[in-house]
């Protein structure tokens, strides 16, 4: 809120098909969740706040009347390329030239809001050895609406070539490439 204090968590993003977060979808919360009211902010209405290091805190300048005045989040009215995160990850990302597959499970943005990077994990038939996960950049991956499969310019050689990739979200640095 406009005074510092907490009006409101980030339940979702909404992302461009370019990669882009357009909005957080927040909850006020509700009573124990029952009536809670989704939000979607506009991302560049907020400022992050990186000063716990940890876990870096979105900020909006938004009293509770403020809050009202936003519109509500209805996934029917999004633009024609805007993608929920949380409908993206667990999808199938099929490789270049071939009936294998592996499977959308992260998203790493960096401080602008953009995705640098996607975490796909594969299974041991795609790496000729054992699973793993792999950092992908983002602009590899064209997203999808209509199917369970996200297409992508990957090919099984860089599955198998590319180095595991293994994090834990206290193992994240935040890094601005722009």
């Amino acid at each position: 809120g406009a005074k510092g204090n907490k009006i409101a968590k980030v339940t979702n993003l909404i992302i461009s098909g370019k990669g882009e977060i357009t909005r957080l979808v927040i909850s006020d919360g509700g009573f124990f969740g029952i009536q809670a009211e989704k939000l979607a902010v506009n991302f560049d209405q907020l400022t992050t706040n990186f000063s716990d290091g940890e876990n870096p805190e979105l900020q909006a300048a938004l009293t509770e009347e403020g809050m009202k005045a936003v519109a509500a989040c209805n996934e029917e009215d999004m633009a024609g390329d805007d993608f929920m995160v949380a409908d993206v990850i667990g999808k199938k990302v099929a490789l270049f030239g071939t009936a294998h597959k592996g499977e959308l499970v992260d998203f790493v943005f960096n401080k602008q809001g953009r995705a640098d990077y996607v975490i796909l994990k594969f299974d041991d038939k795609t790496t000729g050895g054992e699973p793993k996960k792999m950092a992908a950049d983002f602009k590899k991956i064209t997203l999808s609406r209509y199917n369970d499969i996200h297409a992508s310019t990957i090919t099984v050689d860089e599955v198998k070539t590319a180095d595991r990739f293994e994090y834990a979200v206290s193992d994240i640095t935040i890094i601005d490439k722009y």
